[in-house]
């Protein structure tokens, strides 16, 4: 009933964003009680509780967005909406998504760079974002959206985003026309016409799976056009070249050694014979200029090894060619051969050497790396006296030596909490000189014991490790002890939760109010706040702290949901009160569809015959 109202309000007056609220001021509708309290009953009850508290909590998103000033920010929130709401709404959630889009003006508007703003234009990747996440509840929505608003927003884009867009455009025309291959091919060839990209290489790709003479013809047409085209490199013709050499041979970006069933590779392309003799003219022209000290070594070591991979096919198809390549291998294994030898020898002597023969080489050569493989082998052992022995005795450097002693001790402590002894482990945790690693441990000690369900000794962990924190976080890294502490609290004991989680509120009130105070100014991190807010993209410093803490909040939030939700309406700034609200909104509808889950589960079994 409610969230009929709120469906009707939001499409009432959704595109300016200027719809009516005062329909949502009622208090939600309990559900009557159910006639007994049979475990199906009590899920469903649960299920009709948090979908009432999930709607009201996306009124006031929404109700929020009217108070954005940043049109980023309107739009961002539109976007985690509807995708909330995808689901139980699919209308709205459309609805809602066609908005955010439709409104993308305002973001190109509001990002115009100033004079003075060195920071570069992203407007058609932040455009690109939004429509790959619609993509991913409705391609077809995205591709129309895209179709619709693309020269409006961009009507003359820099060459890469013109690339971007082009490659993105193709990307979720493949998923729309993804059974209609002569759609496929024709969206290719207009592309081709407009010039050679990735994206035409992997529909190339596409059409041999649906349709090789297809793809064979477009691979052709691509080819000719790659011999042609003065407008590309000779590096980017090399590069594409062989990926299309690649598709024709399969078993080139295979490992040779991984001796895979001929069935497993995929089906090579077919080519026509004039189509194969331009492609191995443009592979003959790359080896022929193979130098193993120029400057294009990363493209030549790549056009190297793969070529080699296929060199029978290469020697049947092209007696020149591959004549060439074995003359390139011979120069190879006079310059490399012993150095890849030797490389052959350390890798085999790291996987199957012991401590004792890494000690061995370190004293027959005075090599430190030796040392630390022997240490690191003793350590993967859990010989951790061992190492400490071999660091103490070898390690010749006071500072390293400390380093490795330590970090040996962390490691031993780890590997005790890990097994799950934790009274064994509990005394080891004090052993730890690091007072900041020592909490760390307590805490993952404590979730160590909730998870046997000792909730006594995990109560008392925890409180240990608070005791040796302050009475607040002092910085960043206490900062994440305290939510460390607030998610074991969760498991064990929700009201100590959120206490510290309502101690945290305030402390991130103070420091994003500090950090856009600052911001200005020039100091520290830039946020680049707009019209006085924060972007709601998690890249900002301010938002990912929020984010840290608020994901601790939803641990809490299924034991209280209104005291969750009362925490998150504590967060002073309005655009950080409403990512905070859509975190919670996310987690309940998690948490809906899994009580949702459980009482087709209860109503499974309740029907079924005794």
């Amino acid at each position: 009933m409610l969230f009929s109202a709120f469906r009707i309000a939001c499409l009432g007056g959704l595109l300016g964003l200027s719809f009516t609220v005062s329909v949502f001021s009622q208090e939600p509708t309990q559900p009557p009680a159910p006639a007994s309290q049979t475990p199906a009953s009590q899920t469903s009850k649960r299920q009709k509780e948090l979908q009432a508290q999930t709607d009201l909590l996306l009124q006031e998103i929404l109700t929020d967005t009217k108070q954005l000033r940043s049109a980023e920010n309107r739009m961002r929130v539109l976007i985690e909406t509807a995708e909330l709401l995808w689901d139980r709404d699919r209308d709205l959630a459309k609805a809602l998504f066609s908005d955010a889009v439709n409104s993308f003006g305002g973001v190109i508007k509001e990002r115009a760079p100033a004079e003075e703003d060195d920071e570069p234009d992203l407007t058609a990747n932040i455009y690109v974002e939004v429509l790959q996440r619609i993509s991913q509840k409705d391609v077809a929505l995205a591709y129309s959206l895209l179709q619709s608003t693309r020269v409006t927003f961009f009507p003359a884009p820099a060459p890469n985003d013109t690339q971007m867009l082009n490659e993105f455009e193709f990307n979720l025309f493949k998923q729309v026309a993804a059974n209609d291959p002569q759609a496929l091919f024709k969206y290719a060839k207009e592309a081709l016409a407009k010039g050679i990209s990735d994206s035409v290489l992997g529909m190339v790709d596409e059409l041999n799976q649906k349709d090789p003479k297809l793809a064979s013809e477009l691979a052709s047409d691509l080819i000719a056009k790659l011999k042609s085209d003065p407008g590309k490199s000779r590096r980017e013709v090399t590069r594409l070249a062989l990926q299309i050499l690649g598709k024709v041979f399969p078993a080139m970006y295979t490992d040779p050694n991984a001796q895979a069933e001929p069935a497993a590779l995929p089906k090579g392309l077919p080519l026509d014979a004039q189509a194969r003799r331009d492609l191995l003219a443009l592979i003959q022209q790359a080896v022929a200029q193979i130098d193993f000290g120029s400057p294009f070594e990363g493209d030549t070591w790549s056009l190297f090894r793969n070529l080699k991979n296929i060199l029978p096919e290469l020697e049947r198809v092209s007696p020149t060619l591959g004549q060439m390549l074995r003359a390139k291998n011979a120069e190879y294994e006079r310059l490399y051969g012993g150095l890849e030898k030797a490389r052959s020898e350390m890798v085999s002597l790291m996987s199957k050497g012991t401590t004792q023969s890494f000690l061995e080489r370190a004293n027959r050569t005075g090599n430190e790396q030796f040392v630390a493989m022997a240490i690191s082998k003793a350590m993967s052992e859990g010989n951790y006296d061992q190492a400490a022995q071999i660091a103490r005795q070898k390690i010749t450097d006071p500072t390293m030596r400390k380093e490795y002693l330590d970090n040996i001790e962390r490691q031993k402590v780890e590997t005790t909490v890990q097994t799950g002894e934790v009274a064994e482990a509990r005394k080891a945790v004090y052993s730890i000189k690091s007072k900041h690693q020592r909490v760390q441990m307590l805490i993952a000690l404590a979730g160590t014991a909730a998870a046997k369900q000792d909730l006594k000794t995990a109560a008392e962990l925890v409180r240990e490790a608070q005791l040796q924190l302050p009475p607040r976080p002092e910085n960043l890294g206490q900062f994440q002890l305290f939510l460390e502490i607030t998610k074991v609290y969760a498991r064990i004991d929700s009201n100590q939760g959120f206490e510290v989680a309502e101690l945290l509120v305030d402390q991130v009130n103070e420091l994003t109010g500090a950090m856009a105070t600052l911001d200005g100014f020039g100091y520290g991190a830039s946020q680049r706040l707009r019209f006085n807010e924060f972007s709601l993209d998690r890249g900002q410093q301010a938002v990912s702290m929020l984010a840290d803490w608020v994901e601790t909040v939803t641990t809490l939030a299924p034991a209280d949901v209104p005291r969750a939700k009362a925490v998150c309406e504590r967060v002073a700034r309005v655009e950080l009160r409403t990512f905070a609200r859509l975190r919670l909104g996310e987690c309940l509808v998690n948490e809906t569809s899994r009580v949702a889950a459980e009482r087709e589960t209860d109503e499974k079994s309740s029907a079924s015959p005794r």
